[in-house]
């Protein structure tokens, strides 16, 4: 009996193994591409590495007894991007929303100001490569599509691409 449960241990252990590296070898890649991209970049490009950072609650500096044993702890959404390009050091910013909605209409809610910025700070840049996770809750969705599509004419770019870890 105790030969079976050792060879179970064994074949588990082995298929954790392969599926790590797997993993590892995706993972490895990945960011292999994303330094390669960052190293390559143009003066007219620009490369947007985004991700939402987890609903954050806030606090107050002194609160009175109803807040610290109720529920209305207020929450607010940080979506966080750091901006590179060649003429410069990157760039880090955030924008905050008490909207909690992390779909394809809260990202570009999120984003347009970061593009505002983009072409007032960095008039050059002309082509925008963003980079982040790939839940299908969030960026991978046809409605972000659709909006990269016609945020590019609308903000004066000449291509927007996405890429996803």
């Amino acid at each position: 009996m105790k030969k079976v449960a050792d060879t179970e241990a064994v074949a588990m252990f082995f298929s954790a193994v392969k599926a790590f590296n797997k993993h590892w070898f995706t993972m490895h890649r990945q960011f292999a591409a994303f330094r390669e991209n960052k190293n390559r970049i143009r003066d007219d490009e620009g490369m947007v590495h985004v991700d939402f950072s987890e609903n954050f609650n806030c606090k107050y500096h002194s609160k009175i007894q109803s807040v610290h044993f109720g529920t209305s702890h207020a929450q607010a959404s940080l979506h966080t991007v750091v901006l590179y390009n060649k003429s410069q050091q990157p760039v880090c910013l955030c924008t905050i929303s008490s909207n909690l909605e992390h779909g394809p209409v809260g990202i570009w809610a999120h984003l347009k100001p970061v593009l505002r910025y983009i072409r007032m700070e960095f008039p050059q840049v002309q082509h925008l490569t963003f980079w982040s996770d790939g839940p299908s809750s969030q960026y991978k969705q046809n409605m972000t599509f659709l909006l990269l599509s016609t945020v590019r004419f609308a903000m004066g770019f000449m291509s927007i691409g996405w890429n996803y870890f």
